[in-house]
């Protein structure tokens, strides 16, 4: 679902009026030929394209070779694509098994207090003043912010 997931998505982004339909693509060999046809296709040869995959901890539940392969996908397709894993977890508990290319890792801050309060308080509903429901987010990042900085987790706490 992850390799026809992309490749609908690199079919929608297309400036091209006519639809293109891809066969069913449930191997990494498929993705990769269907991937490199659609690159021949377009004639979007010196392009770069970004893949983005969000929760990319799940790749770890996946064959082997998944995570392997997306980190060396430049590589397969002799294309210029970048592959950007964002994930929750840090790079090191993804590690197993040989054939990984070091990625480039970004890491960033979790949020400060004052930053989670200025995010939540755009929340606000509309029935109630901003200064009330930030004074009440306030109240609640005053008692759970030790213990909890998810941002999900804390916009879930103050519905």
């Amino acid at each position: 679902m992850v390799f026809e997931s992309i490749l609908l998505q690199l079919e929608n982004c297309d400036d091209i009026g006519e639809e293109m339909v891809y066969p069913r693509c449930d191997s990494l060999n498929s993705f990769i030929r269907l991937l490199k046809r659609h690159f021949e296709d377009q004639n979007l040869i010196g392009e770069t394209f970004y893949i983005v995959l969000d929760k990319a901890e799940r790749l770890r539940d996946m064959d082997a070779h998944i995570l392997p392969a997306f980190l060396r996908l430049q590589e397969l397709l002799k294309y210029n694509i970048c592959v950007i894993m964002m994930s929750e977890i840090v790079f090191e508990k993804f590690r197993f098994g040989t054939g990984f290319r070091e990625p480039i890792t970004v890491h960033f801050p979790d949020y400060t207090k004052q930053e989670l309060l200025q995010i939540m308080s755009k929340d606000s509903p509309s029935d109630q003043p901003r200064e009330f429901y930030a004074a009440y987010c306030q109240l609640l990042l005053s008692v759970f912010f030790s213990v909890c900085r998810d941002l999900n987790e804390l916009r879930h706490l103050v519905s």
